[in-house]
């Protein structure tokens, strides 16, 4: 109120009507005409810059056209609990961003929160799993695509995503996430799935993204709608033990060190290796009868610890490093199950290109020199490396066993293979031996899996 009354002080405007009175007519003219034209100049300025209205004020409705969307690359993932993999598709998709990712079995419940699975950069639908476990879709949109979302069109019991992607002057395109379950009947799906198509726009554009289902659609369904369907393999494929031929176990016992300790079963490594050609086939049949039947032998679960002395005060117990010993007939078995494990992790790509030491070629020499490779290229692009060490005390007991085997189910392996996995983690003993007497018998704790 101030400033108004200031602007507008009667002493001002007599003193401004004062001066004007003694001007000319003749100037009085000139001042208009200049006026004019300075505004007539402001105007067609305004108009040549293109960028600002000429009547300038809110606007109640308007809209932007989407751009011609053109090349969308396109990628699809079985992930089998997406949850549990997240950090790495966020790094993944930071590097070598699609315009369009969806997932299938995301494993989600209405429970978990769209910023525990977001992607930055990435707007996301969800078509999470209701009254069963497994199952569930997804698709990532990314930013600056103009799509929208057809709730109508998705279906809890098809367990699909649906969106249209807008573009101008083109085919409206729609694109659908899909995934089956096992337990649903094909025939029952397709008809479901059929309902949905009829209700899209005649000469649309369709692309379903799945795996197998997708080519069963193509053939299987017809309409005036035009079919594209991605069909990518599935992230991991099911994880199930392979027999164990008396070849490979009878290499493995004609190699034994004989110079390996004892274990609680008191069968010696120079036994093993001198009737390697009689006990193979026998052991041999012990092997594939354990994987079969998802049972760890319980005396090989059993293992001797002696403690040996480092330095120090020998009344100090810290001053002692456990040593386990297990049996070697056990040893053998874990051998084979590790290769075959291996393989598969290997062959499927689920282990981290960063994770070394454990694995062939990738040894701390290997890390050392990885490291210094990657300061060096990030001083040469006047980058700043910062770096994070982590040193954790008795690394291996602090694995969670029942995390463990969760992470091994998302990673595909069948249910035969987790209870064999589970069977060998439980009921385990370490019974302590000094001076060849065993002194004490301890149970290693372990938490049932979720």
């Amino acid at each position: 109120m101030t400033e108004y009354s200031h602007l507008h002080n009667p002493r001002r405007s007599h003193a401004t009507s004062t001066y004007l009175s003694h001007v000319s007519p003749s100037k009085k003219l000139m001042r208009g005409l200049h006026i004019a034209m300075n505004f007539s100049i402001s105007m067609i300025l305004i108009s040549l810059s293109n960028d600002i209205a000429t009547n300038p004020g809110p606007t109640c409705n308007f809209s932007i056209p989407p751009p011609n969307v053109q090349g969308l690359k396109i990628s699809h993932l079985n992930t089998r609990s997406i949850l549990t993999k997240i950090d790495t598709l966020r790094l993944e998709m930071k590097d070598k961003p699609f315009d369009i990712f969806s997932a299938s079995e995301t494993w989600l419940k209405p429970d978990i929160s769209v910023s525990e699975v977001a992607l930055p950069g990435y707007s996301i639908i969800r078509m999470d799993c209701q009254n069963k476990i497994g199952g569930g879709t997804a698709i990532y949109v990314r930013d600056g695509i103009p799509f929208k979302t057809h709730s109508d069109l998705m279906n809890n019991d098809l367990e699909n995503c649906m969106i249209e992607v807008l573009r101008v002057k083109s085919k409206k395109l729609f694109i659908c996430c899909i995934y089956r379950a096992p337990d649903n009947p094909l025939e029952n799906y397709l008809s479901m799935l059929s309902n949905i198509i009829l209700k899209l726009p005649n000469n649309s554009e369709l692309i379903f993204i799945g795996r197998t289902l997708a080519n069963t659609i193509k053939q299987r369904l017809s309409s005036n709608i035009i079919f594209s369907c991605i069909q990518l393999p599935q992230f991991n494929s099911t994880f199930e033990f392979k027999e164990i031929d008396v070849a490979s176990v009878f290499k493995q016992l004609s190699t034994l060190k004989t110079n390996k300790s004892t274990g609680l079963d008191g069968i010696s490594a120079r036994l093993l290796k001198d009737a390697a050609a009689t006990i193979a086939p026998t052991l041999t049949d012990m092997f594939n009868q354990s994987l079969k039947s998802s049972i760890f032998p319980k005396i090989w679960k059993d293992g001797k610890v002696t403690p040996i002395f480092k330095s120090g005060d020998r009344s100090n117990m810290s001053n002692y490093r456990p040593i386990t010993v297990l049996p070697i007939l056990s040893k053998i078995l874990e051998r084979f199950v590790h290769t075959q494990i291996y393989s598969y992790l290997s062959e499927n790509k689920i282990l981290s290109e960063s994770q070394f030491s454990f694995r062939p070629k990738l040894s701390r020499s290997t890390t050392l020199a990885f490291f210094t490779d990657t300061i060096l290229d990030n001083a040469d692009n006047g980058l700043i490396t910062a770096s994070v060490f982590l040193d954790f005390s008795k690394a291996f007991n602090t694995v969670d066993h029942a995390i463990l085997l969760c992470k091994l189910k998302s990673f595909g392996l069948d249910n035969n293979s987790l209870n064999w996995f589970e069977s060998y983690l439980t009921n385990r003993q370490k019974k302590t031996s000094i001076n060849n007497v065993i002194q004490l018998i301890t149970c290693v704790s372990w938490c049932s899996a979720r």
